[in-house]
């Protein structure tokens, strides 16, 4: 996927994080897409995550079609979630996967996403990009916990 969007029109976004309002003007609104097809949050820009850690190691991500990006560093962003960080990477990545295998649980409708805890608390609320996509920024992702991935696989 992160090879795939490169002809998608994503300079400008919905206005509030939270509401699909065809106000399309505040890019930072909306500047990861939420995947069902990555089993990883991937992150293009070093300074949008903490703690980051040179990979050793070849290491590559695959896009649709196989084409394959290198992974320079893994890190975390919002509170602890681990993400690889792939520059050159078509856009940023927050993983359904990666959250449901972590215990989390959503539900998708047109307006956006939600997604809750293992107690049902709702930690995280999206809206849809002008293209779609369900969508949030780095800040709305702030109350998920995800610390049990294993980022050496």
């Amino acid at each position: 996927m992160v090879n795939s969007v490169d002809d998608i029109d994503d300079t400008n976004y919905n206005t509030g994080s939270n509401t699909n309002n065809n106000n399309y003007n505040n890019e930072a609104c909306y500047d990861i897409k939420v995947d069902t097809c990555s089993n990883a949050t991937i992150i293009r820009d070093i300074s949008n995550t903490y703690n980051p850690s040179k990979v050793n190691h070849e290491r590559y991500i695959t896009g649709i079609g196989g084409s394959k990006t290198a992974v320079t560093h893994t890190g975390y962003i919002g509170n602890n979630i681990p993400a690889l960080i792939v520059s050159h990477a078509s856009t940023d990545l927050l993983s359904v996967t990666q959250c449901v295998d972590n215990g989390y649980h959503g539900t998708f409708d047109s307006e956006g996403m939600k997604f809750y805890d293992k107690n049902n608390n709702l930690v995280l609320t999206t809206g849809r990009d002008r293209n779609g996509l369900f969508a949030c920024s780095l800040s709305d992702i702030q109350n998920l916990l995800l610390m049990t991935i294993n980022l050496t696989k």
